[in-house]
């Protein structure tokens, strides 16, 4: 099995380039391969701009591992409440995770 965490910096104005690493996580994921998600800075913004990027954020909840960091989120003016009710973990730090994961075995991958 794979273990992929896809860190996701792309914000709402590069949304395709967003889209690619949550549907391939997301397929991913379906293949029982162990996925993770991070959206780092813009990225915060496509799990709530109402398009596509935030359906696609939506679709990860329950099936793969979504999280943002929560000190992130407030700096760029993102409701916690908003970011927890499409499923993103807010309960680590960018730099906390981004040392768990690697140290966990996760190839990560920047979109």
């Amino acid at each position: 099995m794979a273990r992929i965490a896809f860190w996701i910096t792309a914000g709402a104005d590069q949304e395709k380039k967003a889209l690619t690493g949550l549907r391939l996580a997301g397929r991913l994921q379906s293949t029982g391969q162990d996925v993770r998600v991070f959206l780092y800075g813009p990225g915060l913004e496509v799990a709530v701009d109402g398009g596509e990027g935030e359906e696609a954020v939506r679709a990860l909840k329950g099936v793969a591992r979504v999280q943002a960091c929560p000190y992130n989120a407030t700096h760029q003016g993102i409701a916690h409440e908003l970011l927890l009710d499409r499923g993103v973990n807010l309960d680590q730090t960018a730099s906390a995770t981004l040392v768990e994961w690697t140290e966990a075995g996760f190839q990560v991958i920047g979109v």
